[in-house]
């Protein structure tokens, strides 16, 4: 990849470096350039031509050259510039040396060298066509070379997206999952809420039921009960018998209901006093745990209502002023009560 400057005096390097695709691009243009050199539309080899006449042409009068020494020097040396440079331009495009007359001997031995060296002799080819072959082998080569590139990367983009399509679709299947899982929890969930909805209502129906038949049983039980004064005996012997298994227990009864219809008979107006719940625990504890303790108040002529969901029985007063009979009976009624217990508790002294 060296050059040898035209006149064969001294060799550069400059294109020792260069690829041979650069050196064939670089070889056209030095072409272009001495083909401009040697032939501008024939003005060139028109003015050599004068020149050359010139140089062999005397003066009429003193009969000496027309140049004189000096210029004669550098016409000649621009002469041979120029022949050197027709016969490297034929050199170069045919690889034959086609010497002149005046062609330097030096300058067509460095041709016969660079022809030698190159091995254009046997093969035929021309400089410009063994560049020209070589360039296009390494335009081949850096074709091939980055059609391999390309397609290393090309097969890199294609993994990278079928990695990224893997991802995306592994997110997918992953969300589908999730989604999936989602709503079975949730159709799950449902079922449950539905199985308790269910379960609740059953229940709910069942405890009604219970509820209904109990109300059923004391409404019997309450509509069995004998009103007024033989009812209050009737009780008051059932409690007694009821209360038979355990000691003091009959005495605690008897207190108990006395206390309460005396605070009645002494302050009728007040429904505190008339208004006993089931539920209270001293009640339940005195009275209402034995047979006969709210069967009394029943046949003393209280009513079964309900407060708040919770059983109570209540004594109504009638209005003194608008039916006085009526609150008379009801009042004699409370005080018979009262007659009845002391009687049994002075029995059971």
């Amino acid at each position: 990849r060296r050059c040898v400057a035209i006149d064969g005096n001294e060799e550069c390097d400059s294109l020792h470096d260069q690829s041979i695709v650069q050196i064939h691009e670089c070889l056209t243009n030095v072409l272009g350039k001495i083909q401009l050199a040697v032939d501008v539309d024939g003005c060139n080899n028109k003015l050599l031509e004068k020149f050359r006449r010139r140089c062999e042409e005397k003066d009429p009068v003193t009969g000496k050259p027309r140049y004189g020494e000096k210029t004669m020097q550098r016409v000649k040396s621009l002469l041979k510039t120029y022949g050197q440079l027709a016969i490297a331009k034929g050199f170069i495009e045919t690889g034959k040396v086609v010497a002149s007359d005046a062609s330097d001997s030096l300058f067509l031995q460095l041709l016969d060298d660079v022809k030698t060296k190159l091995v254009l002799s046997d093969s035929g080819k021309t400089i410009v066509g063994l560049v020209t072959e070589l360039a296009n082998e390494e335009k081949t080569k850096v074709q091939y070379e980055m059609e391999s590139k390309n397609k290393v990367v090309e097969e890199e983009r294609k993994k990278m997206e079928e990695m990224a399509e893997a991802e995306v679709e592994k997110m997918k299947q992953e969300n589908e999952r999730a989604m999936k899982e989602e709503k079975d929890r949730l159709a799950r969930e449902e079922r449950e809420r539905r199985a308790r909805v269910v379960k609740d209502e059953m229940e709910k129906r069942i405890k009604e039921e219970e509820e209904r038949q109990r109300l059923e049983k004391e409404k019997r039980i309450i509509d069995a009960i004998v009103r007024g004064k033989d009812g209050v005996q009737i009780q008051l012997n059932n409690l007694r018998k009821s209360c038979e298994g355990e000691k003091g227990a009959h005495r605690v009864a008897l207190r108990s209901l006395h206390i309460l219809f005396s605070q009645i008979i002494a302050r009728p107006e007040e429904l505190r006093f008339r208004l006993i719940r089931s539920n209270h625990p001293q009640f339940e504890e005195d009275i209402g745990r034995w047979y006969g303790g709210r069967e009394l108040l029943i046949a003393a002529g209280f009513e079964v209502i309900e407060i708040d969901k919770i059983t109570c029985y209540v004594t109504k007063e009638p209005s003194l002023a608008n039916d006085f009979d009526k609150w008379t009976a009801w009042f004699d009624g409370l005080k018979n009560t009262v007659a009845a217990i002391e009687k049994d508790m002075d029995l059971k002294s």
